[in-house]
Order: C-alpha cells, then structure tokens, then sequence
C-alpha cells in the first residue's frame, strides 16, 4: 500500500508538478484515506522524502550500470 500511494504521487508530480501532490489530490484520484496516507507515511514530507530517495536510488543505480557496462573507447565517444 505504502508503495502504491508513492507511485500515486508520483504520477501527479509528473503531471501536474509537485506543488500540486497534496494528500487531498492523492486521496480525490485515487481514493486511497488520509489515514491511510499518514499511517504509512506520516506526513506530506515523508512522502517527498520517500519520493526523493527513490529517485536517488534509481539514478545511482543507473550511474553504476554505465560505469560497470562502459566501453574502453567511452572518452572517444564523448568526442
């Protein structure tokens, strides 16, 4: 559930922006409750928290990905 209401917010955040992911958005779209909301996450911060740490995750795996996978020949290839 705690997943499924991040990926709520996210999608509304990349719709709309993020001033517009409030818990009252979240619960109008998806029909999730607020209780629910704060209860697995607390608050409107920990959602972006949550939110953020993900995205840091994703890219630092992605940045691991190209520096693992990369070819002898990427400094000629940035050329």
């Amino acid at each position: 559930m705690k997943q499924a209401i991040l990926d709520s917010a996210l999608q509304i955040a990349k719709r709309d922006g993020w001033e517009q992911v409030t818990t009252r958005r979240i619960t109008q779209e998806f029909g999730y409750t607020t209780s629910a909301i704060y209860h697995y996450l607390g608050s409107k911060d920990q959602l972006l928290y949550e939110l953020r740490q993900q995205g840091f995750a994703q890219l630092k795996a992605t940045l691991q990905n190209a520096v693992t996978n990369h070819s002898a020949d990427a400094p000629a290839q940035l050329q």
